[in-house]
């Protein structure tokens, strides 16, 4: 009788935790993108030469689908612009790690990443373009091994600063930085 009671306890323990570890995922998990969609990726999409051409204000419905996919869009930006670049979860997603790279026109030159600046694992990124041209954002899923059915990419204006003379950028006070020569960092 003794170890059914313990076993019992052990068991609604262990319920506990699982309800409180699934309770606490749910709540960090951002919200599906709810806005209009106005476009949608035009596969195959995997590099510069085949990127989906990217509107400012037209949420962009995308996938990674394959493992191993990466989506390139393109788009015009004029100096001194300052753009904002986010991913979200799109219709029927439940979680989802997105990568956001912003290249140059030669595509091979990296102007900035971001990993995990938006809503729960999804990206977000600010950049104030310091030439004219036509510039390329890729869009990886975060360890290249898994699939995200559906995400929404977004590109707009940033917000005015509140400042007068201040950059257009808002850029967050705090940041990270890895040195992948010295470890890969997971």
């Amino acid at each position: 009788m003794k170890k059914s009671y313990c076993l019992l306890l052990v068991c609604i323990l262990l319920l506990t935790v699982a309800a409180t570890v699934q309770a606490k995922d749910e709540s960090e998990r951002p919200p599906a993108f709810k806005d209009p969609v106005r476009a949608d990726e035009v596969e195959p999409n995997d590099d510069c030469a085949t990127a989906t051409p990217l509107d400012l204000g037209d949420p962009m419905a995308a996938s990674i689908n394959p493992i191993g996919d990466q989506d390139w869009y393109q788009i015009q930006a004029s100096s001194g612009d300052c753009l904002t670049f986010e991913t979200a979860p799109g219709e029927g997603q439940i979680g989802g790690d997105t990568i956001l790279y912003l290249f140059a026109s030669d595509c091979a030159t990296q102007l900035a990443m971001n990993d995990d600046g938006g809503g729960g694992l999804y990206s977000l990124l600010e950049y104030e373009f310091t030439s004219s041209g036509v510039f390329y954002v890729q869009i990886i899923e975060y360890g290249n091994n898994g699939v995200i059915d559906a995400y929404v990419l977004m590109a707009d204006r940033c917000t005015p600063p509140p400042e007068e003379g201040g950059s257009q950028c808002n850029f967050a006070e705090d940041g990270y930085d890895w040195d992948f020569a010295v470890a890969d960092h997971g």
